[in-house]
């Protein structure tokens, strides 16, 4: 059994299929919606996509961090930005 990214399986399916729902969502970061009785009822994704959703939301919630966002989005509209390498970056980042 192949599930393609977002499919819905009934729950009759996925209790049948369960290792292959499971390998699918763990590896190709698909999400499967479960239906019961013809419903959409829940929804099986990879522990490390929600952690990045929760991640997100964390952001997300943050006014500071928004902040900090919609300035560093208006100075690299305004072409106030310099580029990095990665390297450049992350000694910055340790700097504080």
């Amino acid at each position: 059994m192949v599930i393609p990214a977002a499919e819905q399986v009934t729950l009759a399916d996925a209790k049948a299929h369960l290792s292959e729902v499971v390998e699918g969502v763990e590896t190709q970061h698909r999400r499967v919606v479960i239906t019961k009785h013809g419903r959409p009822s829940v929804v099986v994704l990879a522990v490390q996509d929600l952690e990045t959703l929760e991640d997100t939301l964390d952001l997300l919630s943050d006014p500071n961090a928004m902040a900090d966002l919609r300035e560093a989005a208006a100075a690299r509209q305004a072409g106030q930005t310099i580029e990095l390498t990665k390297e450049q970056a992350l000694e910055r980042w340790a700097r504080g």
